[in-house]
């Protein structure tokens, strides 16, 4: 993916779990607060990530690769 194309996907995933969310608000309660909706972010966020080859495969070398790029690279 080019540096345009990375962007775009994140922008359009986050969209995607952002408006999951903020239509499922209704239902949530008064007294949730930016440590509730964060942890809901995060959770929706895993489960996105859930049929990835880094989720499916979590020893294989994309997954190792994907972890040191992490560290390495400061993400």
């Amino acid at each position: 993916m080019t540096k345009q194309e990375q962007m775009m996907f994140v922008r359009t995933l986050a969209d995607s779990i952002a408006s999951d969310i903020v239509k499922s608000l209704a239902r949530a309660p008064a007294t949730w607060d930016g440590h509730e909706l964060r942890c809901l972010f995060a959770e929706k966020a895993k489960a996105a990530a859930w049929g990835t080859e880094i989720r499916r495969h979590p020893h294989g070398k994309r997954a190792k690769d994907y972890r040191n790029d992490v560290i390495v690279n400061y993400l």
